[in-house]
């Protein structure tokens, strides 16, 4: 069978398909990119700047300063880490450190242009690796973190390209679309 269908009242069915809300002045469609791609990893990929935006910089940051806590023992009752072979060669966990390394990086790198660079490049994963396998002396660790959590508040009150908040116009809209084709594709098939 197929999903019961969306609600109608107070909305309007749009020429192209998708159910719109009704808004004064310009309307909602004004908001929408006329070409909005709206199904698999193309269209995921060519909406990505849609959720973009300087609200999960801060995320980021959140994340990496919630790990440098832990990591200290001023968050979560105990230092992080459950490697006692580690804690027992460097004095600390250098997996977990390193995993706050590539936390920063990664963060840096979404603030400045919205997207991530998988594999990572190959000098910051050198560093991680560095971190990870002991090279990397804690304070130094600590002292890049710094700097980590410095530059991620720095693109989020100064100077990152992105907008403040994701485009959930374009999203929800791109999400309708999506739910659709996949609904009629399902209904085609059984039908």
């Amino acid at each position: 069978p197929s999903p019961p269908g969306p609600r109608t009242r107070g909305r309007r069915r749009s020429a192209r398909g998708p159910l719109l809300p009704v808004v004064g002045g310009a309307g909602l469609r004004a908001q929408i990119p006329q070409r909005l791609p709206t199904l698999g990893a193309r269209a995921g990929s060519a909406c990505r700047h849609y959720f973009a935006s300087r609200r999960a910089i801060g995320q980021f940051l959140g994340y990496l300063t919630g790990q440098k806590q832990r990591l200290l023992g001023e968050r979560g009752g105990h230092k992080a880490g459950n490697r006692p072979e580690l804690l027992e060669e460097y004095g600390f966990d250098t997996k977990y450190a390193g995993h706050m390394i590539r936390l920063g990086y990664q963060g840096i790198e979404y603030g400045k242009t919205g997207m991530l660079t998988l594999p990572m490049r190959e000098e910051e994963r050198q560093r991680v690796v560095d971190v990870r396998t002991g090279k990397v002396e804690f304070n130094d660790i600590l002292t890049q973190v710094g700097e980590m959590e410095h530059e991620l508040e720095y693109l989020i009150h100064g100077d990152s390209p992105l907008s403040e908040q994701p485009n959930r116009v374009a999203i929800n809209y791109f999400l309708n679309c999506t739910y659709r084709t996949y609904w009629n594709a399902v209904d085609s098939m059984h039908g």
